[in-house]
């Protein structure tokens, strides 16, 4: 697969992602950019951005971001025009316990405070998590690492750059979908499940952050797409409810395994299975994909994982 290696590197300088995300890819990245063939007639399609880690990876000329947090949206809008604003809204922010907490409880109206404050709070949170309680108040704790910082005005300037060349939808995916893609375009969905589930638990555990009609109505538009001859890759849940509503005329699946860094305890932080689901119209055999993601060291060969790919 040489001759799709990431081509981000000798175009433009790669950025890893500027917000830490529950679920986030950004160890499954490379991977995904290696399956991606970047051109200048490319265009990247994430209907649940987060932190946006494939499209920081693989650094696409044209990219269409979406995702349901308007704060998350509000902040990469903001700091694509306005990231000295950003900056200097993060002057008085001093990382401890105090700051959090007074920082925490803000409702900022001006739009550079907004994106600073998720930011800040993305970085000196419990593990960096983003959550909020049925009034949308964010809830984490404090607890970041002695070693954390905020980004410098340079960093900020440099993921200004980036985020120019996105189009943004602060929506539920289908609208992020509603925009019109062709055969060039590259559709990755990451939406937001549980990997901690066992086959009674999976629809009670998911139902609070990714409803099933939801994953219905996900996988309706992912096999209209492919039909069409768009190029699809979805993350989700190796879970054989989920692995039922795609058609395996369309997609090969796959379960790769990566670890869960969420638990407050080490011992609990296990590896984990994903699903990783390949549209056929990428162009790519069973083999070759499976091969990469070998060589990455992705891909789970246990009885359980045979029987839930194709």
């Amino acid at each position: 697969m040489a001759d799709h290696l990431l081509k981000a590197s000798n175009v433009r300088q790669q950025l890893r992602p500027l917000l830490k995300w529950a679920g986030g890819k950004q160890w499954l990245a490379p991977s995904l950019a290696q399956l991606y063939n970047i051109s200048a007639s490319t265009r990247l399609i994430e209907p649940f951005a987060g932190g946006a880690a494939l499209y920081f990876a693989a650094g696409p000329e044209r990219a269409v971001l979406g995702d349901a947090n308007r704060t998350l949206i509000s902040t990469y809008r903001t700091l694509t025009r306005h990231p000295a604003k950003v900056f200097a809204e993060l002057g008085d922010m001093r990382i401890d316990a105090d700051t959090f907490y007074r920082i925490r409880a803000e409702r900022p109206a001006l739009k550079a405070r907004i994106a600073a404050r998720m930011i800040y709070l993305n970085r000196t949170a419990f593990g960096g998590i983003w959550r909020v309680n049925a009034r949308g108040e964010f809830n984490v704790p404090y607890g970041c690492k002695p070693e954390t910082s905020l980004p410098t005005l340079p960093t900020l300037r440099a993921y200004s750059i980036a985020l120019k060349r996105a189009k943004f939808y602060a929506s539920d995916f289908e609208e992020t979908f509603s925009e019109p893609s062709g055969p060039a375009d590259f559709i990755y969905c990451d939406p937001p499940y549980t990997v901690t589930h066992n086959n009674n638990g999976f629809l009670r555990y998911n139902e609070t952050i990714f409803r099933w009609n939801d994953q219905l109505r996900l996988a309706d538009l992912c096999n209209s797409a492919a039909s069409r001859g768009r190029r699809v890759v979805v993350s989700n849940a190796a879970h054989r409810d989920v692995i039922r509503l795609y058609d395996k005329s369309l997609f090969f699946g796959f379960v790769i395994q990566r670890n869960s860094n969420l638990a407050p305890q080490i011992e609990y932080r296990k590896p984990q299975d994903e699903l990783l689901l390949v549209s056929k119209s990428l162009g790519f055999t069973r083999q070759r994909i499976s091969n990469l993601l070998q060589k990455m060291e992705l891909l789970q060969t246990t009885p359980r994982s045979r029987g839930l790919r194709w």
